[in-house]
């Protein structure tokens, strides 16, 4: 069954930037800046090679660019001195792997608005061929040639086991769906204090085992429409 039929993720992107009215805002991941250009807050782009078109950075002056991977720049970097505030949004759509996303929301995490809102990109494959391990797998049974999630799926269930107090909205946006995080909490070290932990569990998990629409079940997505206000992101 084709699991994502609501507004692609860009245009959800769009909506999110509407609802929220971030005052700052950071992505993981930018490419040639398709989502970035959504931003109009100040914020902060991370990719060690990123393929902006010519002209990107005159008309997008709200935007600064590090071409670093995102480890080397949470080493050197406090993003909200920088910004000169918390991040009120913030973008992960880096490397395709769990073990990178878990580091990422952990580190974005820690300089995150309590109030602020993480978006994980990739977390919601609509079949098997979308979260194979490799990009160019031979064996890409998928309906989506040419998109590849990887396994950042395996963060979910982490994310739920050792925090639970964080609130998750998964929203049906193709391809891949978006993961919408809020209940933040800076100061929490649970996930960085288990992070060998759950790295190990995480390769335990098999997405063929568990069956995708069984997941995608588990994961109440719900239709991008629905998101209308700031409390719609509330449990």
């Amino acid at each position: 069954a084709k699991h994502h039929t609501g507004e692609p993720y860009h245009d959800v992107l769009a909506r999110l930037h509407r609802v929220l009215a971030p005052r700052t805002y950071l992505e993981i991941g930018i490419l040639r800046g398709d989502t970035l250009k959504l931003a109009s807050a100040p914020a902060i782009a991370i990719d060690p090679r990123p393929r902006l078109p010519k002209g990107f950075r005159s008309r997008h002056r709200n935007v600064t660019i590090y071409r670093q991977t995102s480890d080397a720049f949470f080493e050197e970097h406090d993003p909200s001195a920088l910004l000169g505030a918390p991040l009120d949004f913030a973008f992960l759509d880096g490397l395709h792997t769990a073990e990178q996303l878990l580091r990422d929301f952990i580190n974005t995490e820690r300089f995150a608005s309590p109030d602020g809102v993480i978006v994980l990109h990739d977390c919601l494959p609509s079949d098997l061929g979308q979260a194979r391990a490799a990009p160019a797998d031979p064996a890409d049974h998928t309906r989506n040639r040419g998109c590849w999630a990887g396994d950042v799926w395996r963060l979910v269930p982490m994310l739920r086991k050792y925090r639970p107090d964080l609130v998750l909205n998964a929203f049906d946006a193709p391809p891949t769906g978006l993961m919408v995080v809020t209940g933040l909490d800076p100061a929490n070290r649970r996930l960085a204090d288990n992070e060998a932990s759950i790295l190990a569990q995480m390769k335990t998990l098999d997405l063929e085992a568990i069956g995708v629409s069984a997941f995608m079940a588990a994961q109440k997505v719900r239709p991008p429409t629905a998101l209308r206000t700031r409390e719609d992101l509330k449990r």
